[in-house]
């Protein structure tokens, strides 16, 4: 089998070689279903994915790109991306002197690498807007069918309907979170493209993969996804409103709506039971379990969470350390009833700020606001004033504004920053950017070389 997986690892190569557009739509199609395609025991470090020997080519083949193109490397230089996680990493290899275990370090550090890199892969590959385009159907293809996957899981596999969705196992890789999260992010997808394709075929086959993607969420039972989905059509329904079309808002939510009750009306009573008690716990946190093994309590995360700030308080500049909150949670943040131990292993802070916060400070709090201000105001003054955009653009522009919202939401609740698709939408929305400065920088040579006045761009107020 290992020796399949490295034909397989060779042939990706030559294909990210050769044809590297292919190479990087393959690797965005596959991160929805990276455990679908699973050899050996992949927790316990005996295992493989195919998604491994996939990055290890692409990574491969965009170095040889790179030596063998200078003026690429000048382009992704000057691109804002790489700079604060490039920072991030710095402070996280510093922090390797005065963290209790530095080893630990080294999994954040590698995280923030490997998402610049993956974003200057992107960048690098991604230099048409039909290559943007086919990247964004395989992402949700994948999400597609990590949704169907998802559903005959919770159907098929755990015919009890005791055990809450994907808890047996993420196909996507990580929590049952992970799984309900990237299924979010496909989401907006779906009405990208029923916006933007002409075509019947994709218009419909948006209308029914957002069905069967919403029906997937809704087995996962992630309630950070239930808070992601209302954000995003809140802020849907919000371009509606403003744009005056009130009835196609109202349409939305409907549709929304019947689409949930449906996906609702196909789950057990005895899931809907226990989801009812998890949902009480989130309003009433005060009666929800707080021991090890509680089904994910609100209470139970608000302990992380409190633990993470105090690790703050202790150490407000530069943190713990990167990595360092899962030792320090175990032995000096442990909360104990009756001189016990709640957790007995190692836990995370549940949340991409709180976790930046405890472990790199303040410090790197501003750092990773600052990537995230780069990503926002990147689109926004790239776009312009909305009103102006035209129908396709406004389509992108909704889309990455909806991928952006999420992501700010899903960091506040989750560790966003750990998950591949989080840098994959960085880095496609990153490459739509540079995108329209190239058509306006080849706009304004056009003009300039016809004899006509030259406006300057982003010359709009907002």
């Amino acid at each position: 089998m290992f020796l399949a997986l490295m034909l397989f690892g060779v042939l990706a190569f030559v294909v990210c070689l050769l044809r590297p557009n292919w190479g990087i739509c393959l690797f965005v199609g596959l991160i929805p279903m990276e455990y679908l395609f699973v050899f050996g025991d992949v927790k316990s470090g005996q295992g493989y994915t195919l998604m491994k020997f996939l990055s290890m080519a692409l990574l491969a083949a965009w170095v040889i790109h790179l030596a063998l193109n200078p003026k690429l490397i000048r382009r992704l230089v000057k691109h804002p991306s790489w700079q604060p996680l490039m920072v991030l990493s710095i402070l996280g290899v510093i922090s390797m002197l005065w963290v209790a275990d530095s080893s630990v370090s080294l999994k954040p550090v590698y995280k923030y690498l490997s998402g610049a890199i993956l974003i200057m892969t992107i960048l690098s590959y991604v230099r048409t807007k039909n290559d943007l385009e086919n990247c964004m159907k395989a992402l949700l293809v994948g999400g597609i069918i990590c949704a169907a996957a998802t559903i005959y899981q919770y159907f098929v596999l755990i015919p009890s309907g005791t055990v809450e969705g994907l808890r047996a196992g993420s196909f996507s890789g990580g929590s049952v979170n992970h799984t309900a999260e990237l299924l979010t992010i496909c989401l907006p997808l779906c009405f990208f493209f029923f916006r933007q394709q002409l075509l019947r075929f994709w218009r419909v086959t948006a209308a029914l993969s957002a069905i069967l993607i919403i029906n997937g969420i809704t087995t996962t039972f992630s309630r950070s996804a239930l808070l992601g989905l209302g954000a995003y059509f809140a802020v849907e329904l919000y371009g509606f409103l403003k744009r005056s079309q009130a009835l196609a808002g109202v349409g939305l939510v409907v549709i929304t709506v019947t689409m949930f009750g449906l996906a609702a009306a196909n789950v057990e009573q005895k899931t809907l039971d226990r989801r009812t008690e998890r949902t009480t716990a989130m309003l009433n946190f005060d009666e929800a379990e707080t021991y090890e093994g509680s089904a994910g309590s609100l209470e139970e995360r608000l302990l992380h969470w409190e633990a993470a700030w105090l690790m703050f308080l202790d150490h407000p500049v530069l943190g713990i350390g990167a990595g360092g909150f899962g030792n320090e949670f175990g032995e000096d943040y442990q909360f104990r009833v009756d001189n016990k131990r709640l957790y007995s292993n190692k836990r995370s802070a549940h949340s991409t700020v709180l976790s930046i916060l405890a472990e790199q400070g303040i410090v790197g709090l501003f750092v990773w606001i600052w990537f995230m201000a780069a990503w926002y105001f990147g689109f926004r003054r790239a776009f312009g004033r909305v009103e102006d955009l035209t129908i396709s653009d406004r389509s992108y522009f909704l889309l990455i504004r909806g991928w952006w919202v999420l992501c700010v939401l899903f960091g506040v609740v989750n560790r966003t920053h750990y998950h591949k698709v989080f840098w994959v939408i960085a880095g496609l929305s990153f490459a739509w950017v540079l995108l329209m400065k190239d058509d306006h920088a080849t706009s304004q040579k056009h003009k300039k070389s016809m004899g006509l006045a030259v406006v300057p761009a982003n010359s709009t107020n907002y």
